[in-house]
């Protein structure tokens, strides 16, 4: 494996080392919806029960929607404002 350009550290002739976890096993998908859950829950997003995929986070007057699709994220929401 190369090192993606504008990542080589110590120099072009060492490797990255892959987490096999995400990358060419068979629960790499389960690996990786527990992570994002785990990651999104903690922002304080809620998944809805109706569609395990769908993420909602609600705050004031704040609607952040987030539909999941495999690694595909989409972020939708009510306000351009940037905290």
């Amino acid at each position: 494996m190369v090192q993606p350009s504008g990542f080589e550290q110590h120099g072009p002739n060492y490797v990255c080392k892959l987490l096999k976890s995400l990358y060419g096993l068979k629960q790499s998908c389960q690996t990786w919806n527990k992570k994002l859950h785990t990651t999104l829950t903690t922002l304080g997003y809620k998944r809805l029960e109706s569609d395990r995929s769908l993420y909602v986070y609600s705050k004031d007057s704040v609607l952040v929607i987030i539909p999941v699709f495999i690694d595909d994220i989409t972020l939708a929401s009510n306000s351009q404002e940037i905290d």
